[in-house]
């Protein structure tokens, strides 16, 4: 955002940040004091557009990092606790594996619901700002990269960022599955096996971020994006 806006400093001539932008009443852009007024309204924009989206994309990758190192950490503690049970000086074997099954249900539930809530809350955030720039990407393609050299690598950015914080999410729920269905259950009691086949029904159901709850941000959704904006991108060309 700084460089888009300190760009036209560098440039001989009055530039704004970019030209072709018309801001209707400030006709003519390049006179004072529009320019003036011009230059000051489109930085403000762009620094705001940019804090916005970057300050709801950090803090889900710190909501979303914390949950996937939350389910990988209970892939290794469910994976070692038949061993762990074997190794502990617990008379009582069974015994120790409920306890620990136990914590390792309630944990599993608070990341449930955390992203559960975080997937409300930002429902429409997510869907609102997915599709401004998906159309942002399309927009700036069909500008010419030699006028969207800026715009381009932002759209792609956002777009990737939120798909790849989503897959690490399902990556890791996979992983705690997995874990849950190789954890040696085989050689628990009854009780414990129904725990661990209740574990492992909850997590069947793949945590996940979406887009308005209309498209999973991963990788699929990433490239499908990519595919629909080259296909439209290339028919309009050939129309043209």
């Amino acid at each position: 955002a700084f460089a888009y806006d300190l760009m036209p400093a560098f440039l001989p001539g009055r530039h704004l940040s970019e030209d072709v932008f018309v801001i209707y009443g400030f006709e003519p852009m390049f006179e004072s004091p529009n320019f003036e007024i011009a230059s000051t309204l489109m930085g403000v924009s762009v620094v705001f557009i940019c804090y916005t989206a970057g300050s709801i994309s950090a803090f889900l990758i710190v909501i979303v990092g914390y949950s996937e190192a939350t389910m990988l950490a209970l892939s290794d503690e469910i994976s070692c606790v038949w061993d762990d049970a074997c190794a502990s000086e617990c008379q009582q074997p069974d015994d120790f594996i409920r306890a620990r099954l136990g914590k390792i249900v309630a944990i599993h539930t608070k990341q449930i619901r955390l992203i559960r809530e975080v997937e409300v809350v930002f429902r429409g955030a997510l869907a609102g700002g997915f599709a401004c720039v998906a159309f942002g990407l399309i927009a700036a393609l069909l500008g010419g990269l030699e006028n969207t050299f800026l715009q381009l690598p932002f759209c792609v950015i956002q777009i990737s960022v939120d798909c790849f914080v989503g897959q690490r999410l399902r990556d890791a729920n996979v992983a705690f599955e997995t874990a849950v269905y190789n954890c040696k259950w085989e050689y628990f009691d009854k009780s414990n096996m129904k725990t661990v086949l209740l574990i492992l029904q909850n997590s069947q159901k793949t945590m996940g971020l979406t887009a308005g709850g209309v498209a999973a941000l991963d990788f699929t959704s990433l490239m499908t994006i990519f595919k629909s904006v080259y296909s439209g991108v290339h028919h309009s060309q050939t129309d043209d």
